[in-house]
């Protein structure tokens, strides 16, 4: 098959952001499907990939085998006016073609949803070229920024958002969805349950490589690995760590953000008021430095927000899959759907927003032995291996591909995939 993937938040490892896409394009390629990834040239932070420099006009560029087609994007800071312009841009870009007329002719395409925008653009090019259109939801809109606080559900936005929604659902030829509770949100909003596949995110053990020893030291040194930003609800683990500073246990306990973020200068000035040196920010690392940043620290951090988005849909975290991959024991702080820590027994969940009940478990997880952490974090490779390896999650994806090229429909309810 001729299969375009138009997500314009997808990025190669050179880069610090998500390489889901990448990921399955080299695997199908390997497969013989002829694959390109449509992105835009701005990262998901705002401005232009370091590597790739300022982009003028549609420019394809071949990555480890993987053909991207990057599109020219509007740099933003914050989320404001500008980067919403810059949405609407990469969309009507993306449905009038023009940038994608040298490209072989697809028999398939999937349209991603880091925002709507994209992939309504993706469905409106489907629709003019009569080919498949198949919709991945990764994040639940307008959900997922209702959850935020910052827009009511009356909001103009918000109502073309819900507009938008119903129409990619019912749009679409398939739907794969990263969250395994959103079939009922999608069906409740115009969706096809007998269309609805769950194909989660997971881990490239190969670029991953082989789990590192647990480090044998004192003290418990903490890393969370990714975006900064509103939807994780940080301050649980900053207010966590101010529980537990002046317990003399907890002396040689740290915590260090990786990643960048629109939330990182509120959160530093936080820990600053707070007098916290037990905690510290850096910025973006490529994704192919990870699993050996990884390997660095004792333990992982992962967080999302005590809301009904996680509640009903639950989570599929980039970095949980990295920190399982590493083999390192993770502490989660989520009430969400599904919990794939306590799954694989890898680590330590405590509810969403909770920080008294995280600060208990980073303790009791610097209290256990190197062998206990290095039995936790063997478990979760262990799982992440055997459920969420991209080598399995493909073959779903390009049976979920073959349907959509073939207008098949399964009865029933919806496929998992992990």
């Amino acid at each position: 098959m001729n299969i375009w993937i138009i997500n314009p938040a997808a990025a190669p490892p050179r880069e610090g952001a998500g390489t889901r896409h990448f990921d399955f394009a080299r695997r199908l390629a390997a497969r013989n499907h002829d694959v390109t990834l449509v992105a835009s040239s701005i990262s998901h932070l705002g401005a232009p990939y370091e590597a790739l420099g300022e982009v003028k006009a549609a420019r394809i560029e071949v990555i480890d085998g993987v053909r991207f087609l990057w599109l020219p994007g509007l740099s933003y800071a914050g989320n404001g006016a500008r980067r919403l312009q810059g949405m609407l841009d990469t969309a009507r870009r993306i449905w009038s073609g023009r940038d994608l007329a040298a490209l072989p002719r697809p028999d398939v395409i999937v349209g991603s949803s880091p925002h709507p925008f994209g992939a309504f653009g993706a469905m409106l090019l489907a629709r003019r070229m009569r080919v498949p259109f198949v919709l991945e939801i990764r994040d639940v809109w307008p959900a997922s920024i209702t959850t935020t606080g910052k827009l009511k559900p009356w909001h103009p936005l918000i109502i073309l958002l819900a507009w938008m929604e119903r129409a990619l659902y019912r749009g679409a030829e398939q739907i794969i969805t990263l969250l395994p509770g959103t079939p009922n949100h999608i069906a409740r909003h115009g969706g096809r349950r007998d269309r609805i596949t769950w194909i989660s995110n997971g881990a490239d053990l190969e670029r991953a490589g082989p789990p590192r020893p647990q480090p044998d030291r004192a003290g418990l040194q903490i890393v969370y690995i990714g975006t900064v930003g509103l939807w994780y609800g940080i301050d649980t683990a900053i207010e966590a760590m101010a529980l537990i500073k002046d317990r003399p246990e907890a002396r040689d306990i740290s915590l260090t953000f990786i990643g960048g973020g629109t939330e990182e200068a509120r959160l530093k000035a936080d820990c600053e008021a707070r007098g916290l040196s037990s905690v510290s920010f850096f910025g973006r690392i490529p994704k192919a430095e990870v699993s050996s940043r990884l390997a660095e620290y004792d333990a992982c951090m992962a967080i999302v927000k005590d809301a009904p988005l996680y509640r009903e849909g639950g989570v599929a975290l980039n970095k949980l899959f990295d920190y399982l991959a590493a083999g390192r024991p993770i502490l989660f702080s989520s009430s969400a759907y599904n919990d794939p820590v306590a799954d694989a027994g890898a680590g330590y969940t405590s509810p969403g927003g909770d920080a008294a009940a995280l600060a208990q478990n980073i303790l009791k997880l610097a209290a256990a032995t190197t062998a206990e952490r290095a039995a936790l974090g063997a478990a979760g490779r262990a799982h992440v291996a055997a459920r969420y390896n991209f080598d399995t999650l493909t073959g779903a994806l390009e049976e979920v591909l073959e349907k959509a090229r073939r207008g098949d429909h399964a009865p029933g309810g919806p496929s998992r995939t992990a």
